[in-house]
């Protein structure tokens, strides 16, 4: 096949995934004006359509990053091609994550609360949820002051986020699944360590074909210890680390195309990649997980929501970002004059009984 027929369907490719982007984007935008519509307007109708749609939205994300997964398996992408690719990659996330685009939040004098995008168009509410890392709230997002009280700010602001870096490299083919002669065991497997790769992980897609090692997964110290390191330095930082522990598997010579790495610190959008609460913070904690049931806050600190998986007790896992988006949910309802039978009581109904306890201030 020549070199030109290649080139042509790779950019073919290109411009198919792209497309598919544009489309979710689309979606995206769509079900998202819908469901403040139901929201508002309490229709039945129009959440069980964006409820419909979220299976396409979802089944779209899926389908573009198989695609992704396979052009780059396929074609093994450098320099700019794989630079579009990794954009496109972050693209799909971020739309799921659209809240972190607003610019600015703030009260109407008839009580509305307005939103203003990055673009500067404004649109106004009667209730925010804001789903974003806690810190986004003072670092990207202008917030009026008295949105929250001086309490709230505090329990905020003072969350901690702990740093986590990622470092991924493709390989030619999965060779960690050779045999030892000695031991009739794989070389190499799934690694965790105290050296500075921590965590080292295997992903392959079948015998001789394209794989991809995560050559580590570190947190807090060693993830501040790789953050001002170049991909390169990551990479030769980890295999030295690796030698160690695998002294006969060479995995620098299966390494194909260029590393691709991680920091969430260093993400203007994340700042971190997930609460590491510290003694003493319970009464921050509480303070946020609270917050959504607000009929003894002042009208001015009412409709405003958090939640995220930061804003919960578990932190850094899906169950905790549930579980506040549901707490939300019942606070909105709540705020827009709404409520929950009597029969199938909401988080706020039982919260004084269930709720964690308010310490003494």
């Amino acid at each position: 096949m020549s070199e030109k027929h290649l080139s042509t369907q790779f950019d073919s490719e290109l411009t198919s995934v792209s497309s598919q982007v544009m489309e979710l984007g689309g979606l995206v935008e769509s079900q998202i004006r819908q469901a403040i519509y139901a929201l508002s307007q309490f229709s039945v109708e129009v959440a069980n359509e964006v409820t419909a749609r979220e299976a396409r939205v979802n089944a779209m994300e899926i389908e573009i990053d198989r695609d992704l997964s396979s052009i780059i398996a396929r074609r093994q992408p450098t320099a700019r091609d794989l630079r579009l690719l990794i954009a496109i990659s972050k693209t799909t996330g971020n739309l799921e994550r659209v809240g972190d685009e607003a610019a600015r939040i703030a009260r109407h004098p008839d009580g509305d609360l307005v939103v203003t995008d990055r673009w500067g168009r404004e649109d106004r509410f009667a209730a925010v949820l804001v789903t974003t890392q806690s810190w986004l709230l003072t670092t990207q997002i202008a917030v009026e002051e008295s949105l929250f009280s001086h309490k709230m700010w505090m329990a905020l602001d003072r969350t901690r986020y702990m740093q986590s870096s990622k470092t991924f490299v493709m390989v030619d083919r999965p060779f960690w699944k050779d045999k030892d002669p000695e031991t009739g065991r794989d070389v190499m497997s799934m690694t965790l360590t105290d050296r500075l790769t921590r965590g080292t992980y295997l992903f392959d897609n079948g015998p001789d074909k394209p794989a991809v090692i995560c050559l580590s997964y570190a947190w807090m110290g060693d993830a501040l210890k790789m953050l001002p390191q170049t991909p390169e330095k990551r990479v030769k930082l980890a295999l030295q680390a690796l030698k160690k522990i695998y002294p006969k598997v060479d995995i620098a010579s299966h390494i194909i195309g260029d590393p691709i790495c991680v920091s969430w610190e260093a993400d203007p959008y994340f700042l971190g990649a997930f609460k590491g609460a510290l003694p003493g913070h319970y009464r921050y904690n509480q303070r946020m997980y609270a917050h959504f049931k607000q009929d003894q806050l002042p009208q001015q600190q009412r409709g405003i929501f958090i939640a995220g998986d930061d804003v919960s007790w578990t932190p850094a896992w899906v169950e905790g970002a549930v579980q506040t988006s549901l707490n939300a949910v019942w606070g909105i309802v709540q705020h827009l004059g709404g409520h929950t039978h009597a029969a199938n009581p909401g988080p706020g109904d039982v919260f004084d009984t269930l709720g964690p306890i308010a310490l003494p201030e």
